[in-house]
């Protein structure tokens, strides 16, 4: 019974510490207590379990100060001595020694004990700071209870319990949310380095991540500027050296361990300084005399602070080989079998110990790819599918409001649209009318390239709310934006009866307090602004549905605002993005939402003309630019931000400006840029829409949400600094209006290999093959903004390569959900707690898109 508490004690204790500072620190607390729990279930007897099951469930989910009062109403339970009286068929809680007290100067009588709160009080306990830490005084560093040797360890040890792991090293584990075996267990490794054999110094190639084996010649700290040191050692073989450059050491320590004449083994990533080839942080082994066998396939980690590669390496193999066969799979055998799936205990040991024989033939970028690696990605795959259908089902459950207008709703788009829509448009409308009509909360996506007519869609849908007698609310991601919207929406929906209003940043008070006035009683219909709007202040009389506008630039938490202004449900959501999004990013990214494409331009509009031209063609394209001026067209000017400082910015703008005025005399050039005012970049605007200015040079990418419908070339400096998607959107600026647009893609001096990539804008107007190819460059993260998007931390998946896996675990989340929408049945209950564990504290935001 002790060892039963201990697996429930520890955590806790843990959490408890310095006052509960450890306790927000602990990922997957309650995932752990519940595996514990289901350990000693026969022991604690029903009635305490229950008891115990209802305290910790949602543990995760609440905020700091509800989660210290849990975790202090479970401590007060388990505590010896205190717990309230055990259920009658149940033994008894076992009291286990009382912890060593602290050195005081001067003793003090004993405190009393927190009395045992009962479960249904719980949730309503104060903490108890000080008895708490009165009561285990640093219990989890000192250890009362007996540790196992590494080799005994069970899934649910502690890892404070096991021998080979010191307390710093588990207060650092339990910092990434490892505080089990089986927590540990499931970090996995992000990649493996084929170590089998030592490579010689002298064919070293920068790049390359390599195993050598040679003496050390030089080993010194240096000064390295700014008052910080270097310690740098020269290892030597027969056939050359290498430099290991550290700029995180303990002086004395690499002096003990790495005197002249030591033979090593350094493994790391190459790099090329000057004329030298060095390693900086390598791992350094140090061996005898006869030297050492290579180590073979070798894991790779994720960073934990303060433990070191090769320690965390080497305690997570002994955790591999002592509990790895004890993981409980909680797959269903007919899944498995179904996709030919391995067991989990296999594939989590071979993960952990792989061989030379786990390796497939097939290598990712020359690096060792394990044939269980399929299994693993499956289950990372499932879990986060599991947690999007379970997100959206929940979503789908909750009351939404209902917009069903009087009439048809092509109707209101006549009456609203000067033009037709295109088919594309049509589908788009009519999923987006019938989610409206539903009584349940819509959560759409709408993307499409560039001037495929997101806009006017949108409009479509505000005035079908409109016409049900609620408001609207468009959110933009920059002023101009969020102007462009206001000024068409004036021009279209005024002659309707809908009141528009535009709120910003820029916006003065007494024009701000009178519209949030407006907007409280009604009068206002569809507000359209900026993050000015995410604002407490900003109320609604009933707010029916909230659009986003390049979703990706907001991050979830500023879209939960936005959501959270319903009067009495969440309103209607849809979400806009001019990125096409590959079908596997996609489902992994928008997984929970419903997805529309608009895959086809207005009637007129003819694909943006795109040509790449090196440094020595500039002349050749400013040409080309000119014929376009010459013809009384207009253009655009964009280059990167090179550097993160506004000041850097501006300075280069600065001299691009005074070089095309140069370059192109007769025309004027004008710049816009963020560290203008409001009243400025609205100058700089209203001239090049009234084509007083010829060419806008634009210092980011922001800035270009701007509808012109002249300006018919986009001219890129440094167009290799761009991701492919983004180059697609700037091209779908120009080429508008009823004259053919010209994209320049100016590519600097980084070589064929930039160009390269540029190609694929010349050979293809395929906004999704594009982003397929830079999905496939730049990862999703680099494509959508990995902190805005919403994107699982995958340290396996890459849902590029695969995309396969992506389809099928998607598939049999939305089955399983289907079959069984509470993962209740009793073959499905240790899936249930697996997904817990993995996003309790994950999924929460999932349903704001």
């Amino acid at each position: 019974m002790a060892e039963t508490l201990d697996g429930l004690l520890r955590p806790l204790r843990f959490a408890a510490r310095r006052d509960f500072a450890n306790l927000q620190k602990i990922k997957g607390l309650q995932a752990s207590l519940t595996r514990a729990l289901q350990q000693a279930g026969a022991a604690l007897g029903a009635r305490e379990a229950a008891a115990l099951s209802e305290l910790i469930e949602g543990l995760d989910g609440l905020g700091l100060e509800d989660k210290k009062r849990r975790v202090a109403a479970l401590l007060a339970r388990l505590e010896p001595g205190t717990s309230a009286a055990s259920p009658t068929p149940g033994p008894q809680p076992v009291r286990r020694p009382a912890p060593a007290k602290p050195k005081t100067r001067a003793s003090s009588p004993p405190k009393p004990r927190p009395k045992a709160v009962s479960a249904d009080t719980a949730a309503e306990a104060p903490p108890r700071t000080a008895q708490l830490n009165k009561a285990a005084p640093k219990a989890s560093v000192k250890r009362t209870g007996k540790r196992l040797p590494m080799a005994q360890a069970q899934p649910g040890t502690p890892l404070l319990e096991v021998v080979g792991v010191g307390p710093k090293t588990a207060e650092r584990m339990a910092a990434k949310g490892l505080v089990t075996t089986q927590d540990a267990l499931f970090f996995l490794p992000r990649k493996y380095e084929d170590r089998s054999t030592y490579r010689p110094i002298a064919e070293l190639v920068a790049g390359d991540r390599v195993s050598v084996q040679g003496v050390v010649r030089i080993a010194r700290a240096r000064p390295a500027g700014r008052g910080k040191r270097v310690f740098e050692m020269v290892v030597a073989d027969d056939s050359g050296s290498v430099n290991c450059r550290f700029f995180r050491f303990y002086q004395s320590q690499m002096d003990s361990r790495f005197p002249l004449g030591t033979q090593v083994v350094v493994s790391g990533a190459v790099t090329q300084w000057g004329a030298m080839r060095q390693m900086v942080h390598p791992e350094v082994e140090v061996v005898g005399e006869q030297g050492s066998q290579p180590e073979g396939v070798v894991p790779v980690y994720g960073d934990i602070e303060g433990v070191p590669a090769k320690k965390l390496r080497t305690m997570l193999k002994g955790l591999a080989q002592a509990a790895g066969h004890l993981v409980q799979d909680p797959l269903p055998p007919a899944l498995l079998q179904r996709h030919g799936l391995a067991r989990l205990p296999e594939a989590i040991v071979q993960a952990h110990l792989p061989t030379p024989d786990d390796v497939d033939s097939a290598q990712a970028d020359g690096q060792p790819v394990l044939r269980m690696r399929r299994r693993l990605v499956f289950d990372e795959l499932l879990y986060f599918q599991l947690a999007l259908a379970s997100t959206r089902a929940s979503r789908d459950a909750q009351p939404g409001l209902t917009h069903q207008p009087p009439g048809p709703w092509q109707s209101i788009a006549k009456q609203l649209l000067p033009f037709s829509l295109t088919g594309a448009q049509t589908r788009a409308l009519e999923r987006i009318a019938a989610d409206l009509a539903a009584p349940v909360p819509m959560n759409r996506l709408l993307q499409g390239d560039v001037g495929s007519g997101k806009t006017a869609v949108a409009f479509v849908a505000m005035a079908i709310v409109h016409a049900c007698g609620r408001q609207s609310a468009l959110l933009a991601p920059t002023e101009i934006l969020a102007e462009q919207h206001f000024h068409k929406a004036q021009s279209l929906m005024q002659p309707l009866g809908i009141r528009v209003a535009l709120l910003t940043g820029s916006t003065k008070a007494s024009e701000r307090k009178w519209m949030l006035s407006q907007l409280r009683a009604g009068e206002l219909h569809l507000l359209i602004g900026t993050h000015a709007i995410l604002e407490p202040a900003v109320t609604f009389k009933d707010l029916g549905l909230t659009i986003v506008d390049e979703q990706h630039r907001f991050g979830v938490q500023q879209r939960a605002l936005l959501m959270d202004k319903g009067r009495t449900c969440g309103p209607d959501v849809l979400v806009m993005t001019a990125t096409p999004i590959p079908r596997t990013l996609a489902l992994t990214a928008y997984g929970d939402l419903r997805v529309s494409v608009i895959d086809e331009l207005p009637p007129g509009r003819s694909p943006t003309k795109t040509r790449v031209f090196s440094a020595r063609q500039r002349e050749t394209a400013l040409t080309a630019l000119k014929a376009e001026l010459a013809e009384g067209r207009q253009a655009y000017v964009v280059f990167p931000l090179i550097e993160a400082s506004e000041k850097l910015e501006l300075k280069a703008a600065t001299e691009e400006v005074k070089g095309l005025q140069e370059a192109l005399p007769g025309f004027e050039v004008a710049l816009l840029h963020g560290r203008m005012r409001p009243d400025e970049k609205a100058e700089i605007m209203q001239r090049f829409a009234s084509a007083q200015a010829q060419v806008l040079v634009s210092t980011t990418v922001i800035e270009v949400g701007i509808d012109v419908a002249n300006a018919t070339v986009m001219m890129i400096e440094n167009a290799e600094r761009f991701g492919l998607s983004q180059l697609h959107q700037l091209r779908g600026r120009v080429g508008r209006g009823q004259h053919r647009g010209h994209c320049f893609l100016m590519a600097g001096a980084d070589g064929a290999e930039g160009r390269e990539r540029l190609a694929v804008l010349e050979a293809s107007h395929d906004g999704f093959y594009v982003a397929e190819r830079d999905l496939e460059i730049r990862g999703p993260g680099e494509m959508l903004g990995t902190r805005q998007s919403g994107l699982p931390d995958l340290v396996l998946a890459d849902v590029v390569r695969d995309a396969e896996v992506v389809e099928f675990a998607r598939d049999e989340a939305f089955a399983l959900l289907e079959a069984d929408p509470q993962l209740s049945r009793p073959e499905h209950r240790a899936l249930a707690e697996e997904l817990r564990r993995r996003f309790a504290d994950k999924v929460g935001l999932a349903s704001v898109g």
